[in-house]
């Protein structure tokens, strides 16, 4: 399978994962605000977030991983990809085997207040929301390993099964059996945990070679990674959970859980756009490791070109749609609960716009394990514009923490697109030039079912 093809049907497979996340996630919002209201929705919404901070005890090994891993497959060199499969896997479960004790003396210990007032125990459910955390750390293991084979469309179909398994299992146990935030979380964690032995299943099966996964791995070789690893974990995890899990924790403290459903709505809505573009650039990811590791210079600058252009067309496009649709939206998907707060759609869609004009930079980062280079200026300004975001909130509410969340996307986008083309010696002109007019026609010709020419 040649490059383009791995990229076409890399998108395809991309394509249905991101479709069937964003329905998922649209049908979602009213089952659960009709089911259970605005606020259960929002204490539901609050606990993902805290469960949501264990995957950064991981420290992004996971991304830093999957980059040597695909640049090894690339270059033929199977002892280096089993070693780096190897030191992950061990590195995860010790990293799982901890976090989930010191979870279960958090979920168990911690004070509950408004326990009296619930339909539903608060500590079984982040108990059980930690737990399917802990096991999709250990799925995104297997799932890499796959990928970076160059399979990454099975590994991609695999998470996409367990993503519409997981929805429809809530679905049904919220309107037909009347279940809770406890009972659902039980339920995501049990499927969670049968998707991951299909996995390893899988992975015995196209694997070129047996890893020999609990065998003593090379872990001078792996620490070599250390500096990637931090990098990787500032633009995955850390990032992740700042923008979209931060907020809510923030939100929840300073404005209660009303407040954290109206940002997670508005945030959800935006998310059929952001999804879009992450659509036509994820496959990039291991694209750009393979092109890093067969040094192809001109194909990963043509890439990223065609990423910006592509990226920055869907989210500028969506904005008229995005604002004369957004109201009714808003109206049906919370039944007339609460008001479409305009104010808020437009800050957080600046937000939007800010990540699009440097995702593939961040992307181009990470698929090389060079994303340790924006780390000078990237901690401070998380922390100043963290602290700023604090000020904000308390002082202005939903919007203060709108508006630092925007403070911060502009920075981090700032820094990520100044430090990849340092680092790759390019120049914006040199990049947006390069994107060439037969690789979009390519791409339109497979999504439309039309044969394309040859290369």
């Amino acid at each position: 399978m040649n490059f383009r093809q791995r990229v076409v049907r890399g998108l395809l497979s991309s394509l249905t994962a991101r479709a069937m996340s964003l329905v998922i996630q649209l049908v979602t919002i009213p089952v659960l605000v009709r089911t259970w209201g605005v606020q259960t929705y929002g204490e539901y919404l609050t606990l993902i977030a805290l469960a949501a901070y264990l995957p950064l005890m991981t420290l992004g090994m996971q991304q830093a991983a999957l980059s040597e891993m695909s640049i090894a497959f690339s270059r033929g060199e199977s002892e280096r990809y089993a070693n780096a499969l190897r030191c992950l896997f061990q590195a995860i479960l010790g990293v799982s085997l901890v976090g989930l004790a010191v979870h279960l003396l958090v979920a168990q210990f911690a004070p509950d207040p408004a326990a009296g007032g619930r339909a539903y125990a608060a500590p079984t459910a982040l108990l059980f929301l930690g737990l399917q955390q802990i096991l999709q750390l250990n799925l995104g293991v297997a799932t890499n390993a796959i990928s970076a084979t160059g399979r990454y469309g099975e590994s991609q179909a695999l998470d996409t099964v367990r993503l519409v398994m997981d929805g429809v299992a809530l679905w049904t146990s919220v309107l037909l059996l009347g279940w809770g935030p406890d009972r659902t979380a039980m339920a995501s964690a049990t499927i969670t945990g049968v998707f991951l032995g299909i996995a390893w299943l899988r992975f015995r099966l196209v694997a070129p070679h047996r890893p020999g996964l609990f065998r003593r791995g090379d872990w001078r070789a792996f620490a070599k990674l250390w500096r990637s690893v931090l990098g990787a974990f500032a633009m995955t995890n850390g990032y992740n959970v700042l923008i979209v899990h931060g907020p809510r924790l923030l939100l929840a403290s300073q404005a209660g859980p009303g407040a954290v459903a109206v940002f997670a709505i508005v945030w959800t809505l935006l998310g059929v756009f952001r999804q879009g573009f992450e659509m036509l650039i994820q496959p990039l990811v291991v694209e750009f490791s393979y092109a890093f590791g067969a040094g192809a210079r001109d194909r990963a600058e043509r890439m990223l070109g065609l990423g910006l252009a592509g990226a920055l067309a869907i989210c500028l496009g969506a904005a008229a749609p995005l604002f004369v649709f957004a109201p009714w939206i808003f109206d049906v998907a919370t039944d007339g609960k609460l008001q479409p707060p305009l104010t808020l759609l437009a800050i957080l869609w600046a937000v939007l716009l800010a990540y699009t004009a440097s995702a593939i930079f961040h992307i181009a980062l990470l698929a090389t394990n060079r994303a340790q280079a924006a780390l000078p200026w990237l901690v401070p300004w998380t922390l100043l514009s963290a602290a700023a975001a604090c000020g904000l909130a308390a002082a202005l509410g939903l919007y203060g923490v709108a508006l630092g969340l925007l403070l911060f996307q502009l920075g981090f986008s700032v820094v990520v697109t100044a430090t990849a083309l340092k680092v790759f010696g390019l120049t914006l002109e040199g990049v947006v030039g390069r994107l060439r007019t037969t690789d979009v026609a390519f791409l339109l010709q497979k999504l439309g079912g039309r044969r394309a020419r040859p290369e």
